[in-house]
């Protein structure tokens, strides 16, 4: 059982499966749920009948998430070029940012693909209070990145994704804000 968690193109697993399409902004879409949605795999030999793909194009005409995209990256054909995207770089990049990077003043990752999508008009914040955020974040200053130890760094973002960004990574960051 995998949760983001292996290499898999989950993604494109997803849509060939039939639980969505793929959108302009390289995200699956799951018709009514939109693009907030967790994928997961479970790897097993027991066959399964397949649903049918979705051939649906639902983004046409729309390019709300390309022409929204501070850092560029979305080349409006479901592709992006990481090089540019505000989340991968703040998130999975390790090392230096590009010289020319701007954070639009964003910490860790993006979402701006999301928040404007029109499949995702619909989404309640608040629905599930294990999302939401933890107390201990809102209130972080630069100064608290800027000085955080490991051991502060592990135990404020324990059984979080943030750690993916490693305290390295957050701090680096934080020089770009």
């Amino acid at each position: 059982v995998c949760v983001d968690t292996a290499p898999i193109h989950e993604r494109f697993w997803a849509v060939e499966a039939g639980v969505g399409f793929k959108g302009k902004n390289g995200l699956v879409i799951v018709p009514g749920l939109g693009s907030y949605c967790f994928l997961a795999e479970i790897v097993t030999t027991v066959p399964f009948e397949p649903n049918p793909r979705l051939e649906i194009d639902a983004c046409s005409g729309c390019g709300r998430c390309v022409k929204a995209c501070p850092g560029h990256a979305l080349r409006g054909d479901g592709t992006l070029d990481a090089n540019n995207c505000i989340s991968y770089l703040t998130i999975e990049h390790r090392g230096d940012l590009p010289e020319r990077f701007c954070s639009h003043g964003r910490l860790y990752g993006c979402d701006t693909c999301q928040v404007v999508c029109p499949h995702n008009e619909h989404i309640k914040e608040g629905l599930h209070k294990e999302f939401d955020l933890r107390a201990g974040y809102m209130n972080l200053g630069v100064e608290e990145i800027e000085n955080m130890t490991q051991s502060e760094y592990s135990a404020l973002f324990k059984g979080s994704a943030i750690k993916r960004a490693k305290l390295a990574g957050l701090q680096r960051n934080v020089k770009h804000l």
